[in-house]
């Protein structure tokens, strides 16, 4: 399984304090292996309660040339979108997680 990470980006708007993490994964890679990966994705996000709500989502957005699927995490900060510091810092631990997620 290839992976491909660009960086993450954030979107908030109103009480929705979104995160979203874009990334790839090789085309051949199993439709087992994905659900695999989304559920380590489920796992580490309902643990980090205090980070995250529980109402993240992954999705497949597009299918590129049949080489790779372009696929997107969002997930719900729990603090106020103002607080740039933690906010960065949580989302900077939610990147090093998915990229330790993809090595395994």
């Amino acid at each position: 399984m290839q992976i491909w990470l660009p960086n993450p980006s954030a979107t908030f708007s109103g009480a929705q304090k979104w995160v979203t993490a874009k990334f790839a994964v090789d085309f051949s890679t199993s439709v087992a292996t994905i659900a695999a990966l989304k559920n380590r994705i489920k796992s580490y996000s309902e643990s980090k309660p205090q980070h995250w709500s529980s109402n993240h989502n992954v999705v497949v957005k597009d299918i590129v040339s049949l080489n790779q699927m372009n696929m997107a995490l969002y997930v719900n900060h729990t603090i106020n979108f103002q607080n740039y510091g933690e906010k960065s810092s949580r989302r900077s631990e939610l990147v090093i997680e998915l990229k330790k997620i993809f090595e395994e």
